[in-house]
């Protein structure tokens, strides 16, 4: 564990990596204690936001995505893509629970794990200063089912981690590799792992397949992001 010497005192409600508390866990036994005493088994989720930018889905990323099909109408656009129920971050994302605690999350490095309850506002302003995606629609078939287990993957070798963001993992043993929440009544998954110095936070089907969501229900979830209206404008240049 690492202690970063964040007081969460954050100037303008502006969220910043070093003001945050939240210490740093690079050892998968020591990540899996600290989940334990969380206390969040049995507890659902009733909301999911990404305090900074959701890069797969910025207005860029999904013009050059349908650069080369800019032949086809607005609607059928809109009507015939399937998008992956994942976001790519940069910054934490917070858990809401129904119980009136927050859990956050930060697993943005490679075998590099934040996760404290209630120790980021609520209110706390994005990192980013550009139109974000609200990521709680990615992730709707696990909203309200309740937490029953969660698990840290592990792996023993050091060519699973890229090692250029954070170098002192080389002295390990084992690395974390993944977080998976499992919920009641459902096989769906929300997983949460790192690639050099980004996040995902995924929904994954039984067999660890990604799902996916239409553009469709993304563009009515977000009406204020990227509207139907101006698809052409967004998606087309």
């Amino acid at each position: 564990m690492i202690l970063t010497g964040g007081n969460d005192l954050f100037y303008d409600n502006s969220y910043s990596y070093w003001n945050w508390s939240a210490a740093i866990y690079q050892d998968p036994e020591e990540l899996e204690e600290k989940i334990k005493s969380l206390d969040i088994i049995g507890r659902s989720i009733s909301d999911i936001v990404s305090v900074g930018f959701c890069y797969n889905y910025s207005e860029d990323s999904i013009s050059d995505y349908f650069n080369n099909k800019s032949e086809l109408k607005d609607d059928e656009l809109i009507r015939n893509t399937a998008c992956p129920r994942m976001a790519l971050i940069g910054d934490p994302v917070i858990l809401f629970l129904d119980d009136g605690r927050t859990l956050d999350i930060d697993y943005t490095i490679e075998s590099s794990v934040r996760a404290e309850l209630d120790s980021l506002p609520v209110d706390i302003k994005p990192s980013c200063n550009s139109k974000n995606l609200d990521i709680c629609c990615l992730f709707e078939p696990i909203i309200g089912k309740k937490i029953s287990s969660i698990e840290v993957k592990s792996s023993m070798k050091v060519s699973d981690i890229d090692l250029l963001f954070a170098p002192e993992l080389k002295r390990q043993k084992e690395y974390i590799k993944a977080i998976k929440i499992y919920f009641e009544e459902t096989d769906n998954k929300l997983e949460f792992g790192a690639f050099l110095d980004y996040g995902t936070v995924s929904l994954t089907d039984r067999k660890g397949n990604v799902m996916m969501i239409s553009l469709e229900e993304i563009l009515e979830k977000n009406s204020g992001y990227i509207s139907k209206e101006g698809i052409s404008d967004y998606l087309l240049g």
